[in-house]
């Protein structure tokens, strides 16, 4: 979690010069800016929340196709021990 978020963070700060930019061709800065930072926090956001929820939920449908499941509870007997 903390490379991505750290690796993430530093190249949106590094645009962030674009998105303040002034002067002569600003305005062109300005949109290039916007843009990588938009999506740089949705390539983000897709990477830490739905990536692993989609995973989830793939390997729960599996698990219910198949009709495996996960073992129930099983409970130390004395021999196990």
């Amino acid at each position: 979690l903390r490379p991505i978020l750290m690796t993430s963070l530093s190249f949106i700060l590094g645009a962030m010069p674009l998105v303040l930019a002034s002067g002569a061709g600003a305005a062109s800065r300005h949109s290039i800016g916007t843009g990588i930072i938009g999506g740089m926090v949705g390539a983000t956001s897709l990477a830490l929340f739905f990536v692993p929820l989609f995973y989830y939920l793939i390997t729960t449908m599996r698990e219910k196709m198949s009709g495996n499941g996960a073992p129930s509870d099983v409970k130390a007997t004395k021999e196990d021990t």
